[in-house]
């Protein structure tokens, strides 16, 4: 259920084009939950790292802040 949420955000951070800090948060929360709650759940975290680097360069900044916040 985390997965589809954390894609919902950083599909709606590709599609609307703007950096919204709610976005942000919500993804930074679903993340912690899900990392949390399933052992496959860091795969997942590996190709949202991967398609933030191909396609959403101007976000990779925020999010590895995101993903250290949430590894922490």
């Amino acid at each position: 259920m985390y997965a589809a949420l954390t894609w919902l955000a950083i599909i709606t951070l590709w599609k609307s084009g703007k950096n919204v800090k709610t976005t942000w948060i919500l993804l930074t929360l679903f993340s912690i939950l899900g990392l949390y709650s399933s052992y496959l759940y860091p795969f997942l975290l590996f190709s949202q790292v991967l398609c933030i680097f191909l396609f959403l360069r101007k976000y990779i900044q925020p999010f590895l802040l995101t993903l250290f916040i949430s590894i922490i």
